[in-house]
């Protein structure tokens, strides 16, 4: 789903796909404030695992992170 930016949408859209079993890959722009977006969607799905992965970590965090997102243990992931 491609929208402006509503917290309403933001919500609808990720419970909506939680709901029925699946993730949600949360693409976004600028790493600097990726952790408020991160922030953001906690506030608005407070039961949904909420996570974010951008480049410039480290390799072993990395496939963590990745791993999590796999195994379905994060169902948000927010990415850079």
């Amino acid at each position: 789903m491609l929208s402006f930016f509503q917290k309403k949408t933001i919500q609808q859209a990720i419970l909506k796909e939680v709901s029925r079993g699946g993730q949600v890959f949360f693409v976004h722009n600028k790493v600097q404030n990726i952790r408020s977006l991160v922030s953001l969607i906690q506030e608005v799905c407070p039961f949904v695992s909420v996570d974010f992965l951008h480049g410039q970590e480290k390799g072993v965090a990395i496939e963590k992170k990745n791993g999590s997102f796999y195994f379905k243990k994060t169902r948000c992931f927010g990415c850079f």
